[in-house]
């Protein structure tokens, strides 16, 4: 494995990530004054690595590579800032300061960060394919402010509460809809920062819905936790199966009362509500990146009857199964 050395990677104010070492090398041709694009030198992979940049206000990565050896990268931006990131792949893990390191699954990501050292692992032969968004303190505070005024200070809390249910339809849609932007120049920064302000409106959402939820009389330790994890990552493998609270409830080793408490504490839905967005994000996948017919996608995440997943899906994310698809081949 490669390591590139920390001198490659000097702490910088800027939101984005320039790779360094010798596994990325500017395109220069195809950058511009606004987004930089890399590609994979020909002896180290295949791909790129494209970094658009808003004034140091935000900044978008999308990242298509195939490495041939496994590579670490190392990087700490000198500020405050919001990411959040959704990977189509799982070829990387990653560790924040002395952390461990942690395996990047597919879906969404989402966390804050104060200055920490970032580490990031990708390994050889798997494809990478993600896209992430960076929002300075000063951007995202600023938003937050605009609408609540002083009384925001719960901002991180809603964000951690979105890294532990990422799963929202909306949040997947919009990636998928900063992915495939085919717009150019000035037109390219201004559709980007609707998405930025579209997900900071999610955020935002998140943080009223938790707000407004009733207590639950459950208190949840690290064990609880485990076995909830337990629970979301059998989901998570297998979204078309659907098995029952009690079979739920047994994994994560409680009551299937308490369980119920428990997980719509934690994840701020019901098992069945978290399992529905993670079969809507699948087959939002499905149907853009294979040949299935509708009902071929709506039985391989979980329905057999295709009218009542198209019904699903429009109401996830405001188009059909097959609209979708052909908006997004055309």
């Amino acid at each position: 494995m490669q390591r590139n050395p920390s001198s490659d990677f000097p702490s910088r104010e800027d939101l984005l990530w320039l790779p360094g070492g010798p596994q990325f090398i500017p395109d220069t041709e195809r950058s511009t004054s606004y987004e930089r694009v890399y590609r994979m030198a020909s002896g180290y992979g295949e791909g790129t690595l494209r970094a658009l940049d808003f004034n140091n206000l935000f900044a978008v990565l999308t990242a298509d590579f195939v490495p041939r050896m496994t590579f670490e990268h190392t990087w700490r931006i000198a500020q405050k800032y919001l990411e959040i990131g959704c990977f189509d792949t799982d070829s990387s893990s990653y560790r924040v300061g002395r952390r461990r390191f942690t395996r990047v699954e597919q879906g969404i990501i989402c966390h804050i960060n104060d200055s920490r050292t970032v580490f990031v692992r990708c390994e050889a032969g798997v494809p990478a394919c993600f896209t992430k968004i960076r929002v300075s303190g000063e951007y995202f505070d600023g938003f937050l402010r605009d609408r609540y005024g002083e009384n925001y200070d719960e901002s991180r809390d809603a964000v951690d509460f979105l890294s532990r249910s990422p799963n929202l339809p909306e949040l997947r849609f919009l990636f998928r809809q900063i992915r495939d932007c085919r717009a150019e120049g000035a037109a390219k920064l201004l559709y980007m920062e609707g998405k930025i302000l579209e997900a900071l409106s999610l955020i935002a959402l998140n943080f009223e819905r938790r707000a407004e939820a009733p207590h639950l009389a459950v208190t949840l330790d690290s064990q609880d936790r485990r076995g909830l994890k337990r629970v979301v990552a059998a989901m998570a493998k297998d979204p078309a199966a659907y098995p029952s609270i009690g079979e739920l409830a047994r994994l994560a080793r409680m009551s299937a009362s308490r369980f119920l408490l428990a997980f719509r504490k934690e994840y701020g839905t019901t098992p069945y509500g978290y399992l529905k967005n993670l079969r809507m994000n699948r087959a939002l996948a499905l149907l853009q990146e294979s040949d299935l017919s509708i009902g071929e996608v709506a039985a391989r995440v979980g329905y057999g009857n295709s009218g009542h997943f198209a019904g699903l899906f429009k109401r996830a994310y405001g188009i059909g199964p097959k609209g979708y698809r052909t908006l997004h081949r055309g």
